[in-house]
């Protein structure tokens, strides 16, 4: 009896289960993989500005959520670096951390 148990409801479920997590996982990735296409593509837009190539801005995306830090020595910059960012495809939102020093001597 419990083998007909295990064979009609265990190994079922079990299968479910392992079809569940793993399908899981490949979506996990898959965002992960989003966040970074993203990422790139918001950093080498920032390298080939004019404005912003110098300056030490760090860009972070999780979830359609951007998270901008560093330093710029004019805040027309931190503004540009905010609409670049909102201006990818699939960005719902920028947190921008940057912050604003007028002595900032980007390198």
């Amino acid at each position: 009896m419990a083998t007909a148990f295990h064979k009609l409801f265990i190994k079922p479920v079990f299968a479910c289960t392992l079809v569940a997590l793993s399908t899981f996982a490949v979506a996990e990735s898959q965002l992960e993989l989003i966040d970074a296409r993203q990422e790139a593509q918001i950093s080498t837009t920032f390298a080939s500005s004019p404005y912003l190539h110098a300056n030490d801005i760090k860009v972070q995306v999780h979830e359609g959520k951007v998270t901008l830090t560093g330093k710029v020595d004019e805040s027309v910059n931190k503004d540009l670096a905010k609409e670049i960012a909102l201006g990818v495809s699939g960005i719902k939102s920028v947190d921008n951390q940057i912050i604003v020093q007028a002595d900032y001597n980007p390198k």
